[in-house]
């Protein structure tokens, strides 16, 4: 393939994009991003300008080895990782097809100094060029363009339709997304990022002469200058590029006099089809069984009857794992606590220990203290004097001389020994112990009064409690500090046990993604592999040239010396491509037909699809083609043409000439 530029900025970018596309350090879905934003948006995430930059750097010095037949320079050769090896890879890959031997080594020079200005300290004002072009092509109107907009959307662009299909369908081009790329220069956004970098590859010079005077004849004469700017497409939109045709007829269906589709997802699955045929040598159509992409169906959620009942299935099946997970947790720790309880006061009697597990908190204890001063009346409380028959306490502080620790008609606390003989003498018998005041609370008997009514705790189970307490290391005294203190601790092993385990959890989880991740990079570098063995071997080989631009000393002549005058490339080429700007190149001066074989094909593209053209000005277009075309002695072949554009099935479903293009074809003899 020999590719044809009179500026090296459009080479340049040729070179860039194909790079991009056999990156094998990107993924797929990456590859499809990066490619989409560098060939189609004025503005960039920044992201996407740090590797325009970086990649600028590398086909920088690619340029300067294929120039001086040394080695292909790694990138950033100081850093030895993955990256590295992959771009260099591919950097190999596209030396194996590219062939720089038709280009001057100006010519490589101003390549190099195009790639340079892919950086990012090169300062430039994107939205300002945007703006200046717009204005200029607005003029008067430029305040109202949004309205200027929505007729060039709802008449040329509706009208013209869609390639292959019935112009009454539309336009699979969206409004929105058109007017927000006619308003800002961004047409795939791809993510939810700022668009605040500069598409550098899409700068260029324009070379013109400024008008200072006119001669003689009336023309305007002026000193040649170039101008540094954005002197891209600002009306038709590049979805036409990879956005309005397709393989697979699912993207084009109509629902409500709507497509279900945008352009954007066509293009999308158009570029991600291309890669996948490329390195696996198979078609790619993922959505042939009718079945809605993923980016539209996130998009638009579910719609019917059984899409809602599947969501309302999983979400009802969600909540009843997550109650039944919830129920579990909580008799786990019930059982835990049990468990721990149990084991702490293990060897006391069944109401010991029920009174240390019903034991209530201090706020329920000032709330019976309350009640039992309610209940007791005139009776004096914990502040009584000496004197008192009652002193109520909910828990036991210790002997008091002259008191018994019991349960009495007044609720727990200590009463008057009326069979105490002193004040200041107590006996053992009197002395209550910390077990002893469990039992109070629970109106078992006790040591002391009413002795004769609930019975004495024996001397053999008080030395048994005891030496239980002495070998759990407490004291008896000790008891309900020990109680309070086990359950904070059962909670703090829980929850390091609970931590621990969800750490193992999570770090399980990142060598999972980590060895699935590698084990995606190891598959896709296999691809890789398997296209670059594809595309090498010599079986695909692509010529940039390089020519003057006909307005300075450039043209037919320009041409002649690279291609069309010389003998070795007469009658080789069996198609040859045309695009807007250079229909003029079919007429015969150029000898277009001199390097076509017999009966080789000529393709022109047409303005059907130019917003600055109308219906009889593109036709007035098409007609000067044919003109042009026939001094060089080139026929139309509409039967063919015509063929190749409308397929059997009456879709642009494998649609191998879009309805765009006109075909010529070179007479046999």
């Amino acid at each position: 393939m020999y590719v044809y530029e009179e500026e090296p900025e459009n080479l340049a970018r040729h070179i860039l994009l194909l790079s991009v596309l056999l990156d094998s350090s990107l993924l797929p879905k990456e590859r499809m991003d990066i490619f989409l934003e560098l060939h189609s948006n004025a503005l960039l995430r920044e992201r996407t300008a740090t590797y325009l930059e970086n990649r600028g750097r590398e086909l920088e010095a690619f340029i300067v080895s294929l120039s001086s037949k040394g080695e292909l320079p790694t990138a950033n050769a100081s850093k030895a990782d993955s990256t590295t090896t992959t771009s260099s890879s591919s950097l190999a890959v596209l030396a194996s097809i590219l062939d720089i031997s038709m280009l001057k080594f100006q010519d490589r020079d101003k390549l190099v100094d195009v790639f340079k200005a892919y950086r990012r300290s090169v300062p430039f004002d994107m939205v300002k060029a945007w703006d200046i072009r717009s204005r200029k092509w607005y003029g008067d109107r430029f305040d109202f363009r949004r309205n200027m907009i929505d007729w060039d959307y709802h008449m040329p662009l509706l009208q013209a339709g869609t390639p292959g299909l019935d112009p009454a369908s539309g336009s699979i081009i969206h409004y929105h997304h058109f007017r927000f790329w006619r308003m800002t220069g961004i047409a795939f956004e791809l993510r939810d990022s700022q668009y605040n970098e500069p598409n550098r590859s899409l700068i260029s010079n324009a070379v013109g002469r400024t008008k200072d005077f006119k001669d003689r004849n009336g023309r305007d004469v002026g000193r040649s200058v170039n101008a540094w700017g954005y002197w891209g497409d600002i009306l038709n939109s590049p979805y036409h590029c990879f956005g309005t045709v397709s393989e697979d007829p699912s993207f084009f269906k109509i629902t409500n006099k709507q497509f279900v589709r945008t352009a954007v997802d066509v293009a999308e699955h158009n570029v991600l089809s291309l890669l996948h045929e490329l390195r696996t040598g198979e078609p790619w159509t993922p959505n042939s069984s009718g079945g809605e992409a993923h980016r539209a169906r996130v998009a638009r959620g579910p719609t019917s009857i059984a899409d809602l009942e599947e969501e309302s299935n999983k979400r009802q099946k969600a909540e009843a794992a997550c109650k039944e997970q919830q129920q579990q947790q909580q008799q786990q720790q019930q059982q835990q606590q049990q468990d721990g309880t149990g084991a702490a006061h293990h060897g006391l009697e069944d109401g010991l220990r029920t009174k240390l597990q019903l034991d209530s908190t201090p706020a329920e204890q000032q709330q019976q203290q309350q009640q039992q001063h309610q209940a007791m009346g005139p009776v004096q409380g914990a502040g009584s004097t000496p004197g008192a028959s009652f002193m109520p306490c909910a828990a036991f502080q210790g002997p008091r001389a002259g008191y018994v620790f019991k349960m009495g008609d007044h609720g727990i606390g200590y009463y008057a020994d009326e069979g105490q003989q002193g004040a200041g003498q107590a006996s053992c018998g009197d002395v209550m112990t910390a077990e002893d005041a469990a039992r109070a609370q629970l109106g078992r008997p006790v040591h002391g009064g009413e002795a004769g009514q609930q019975g004495e705790v024996q001397a053999p189970q008080a030395e048994e409690v005891a030496r239980a307490r002495h070998q759990q290391g407490r004291s008896t005294q000790g008891e309900e500090a020990g109680q309070q203190g086990e359950v904070p601790a059962l909670q703090a092993e829980e929850q390091q046990a609970t931590q621990q385990a969800t750490q193992q959890a999570a770090q399980q989880l990142q060598d999972g993604m980590a060895k699935e991740e590698e084990a995606i990079r190891q598959a896709e570098a296999r691809l890789d592999a398997a296209a670059a063995q594809r595309l090498g071997g010599g079986r695909v080989r692509l010529v940039p040239l390089l020519g003057t631009p006909s307005g300075v000393g450039g043209g037919p002549q320009e041409f002649g010396k690279l291609l069309s005058g010389k003998a070795k490339f007469a009658g080789k080429f069996n198609l040859v491509t045309v695009g807007q700007r250079h229909v003029h190149m079919l007429g015969r001066d150029y000898g277009i037909n001199k390097v076509l074989v017999p009966g080789g094909l000529a393709v022109a593209e047409s303005g059907k699809y130019m917003l600055q053209l109308n219906k009889e000005q593109a036709k007035a277009f098409e007609g000067k083609i044919d003109d042009l075309a026939a001094t060089s002695g080139l026929c139309r072949a509409k039967e063919l043409e015509q063929q190749l554009q409308k397929p059997p099935d009456g879709s642009c479903t494998g649609m191998i000439l879009p309805d765009a293009h006109l075909l010529y074809k070179k007479p046999t003899s």
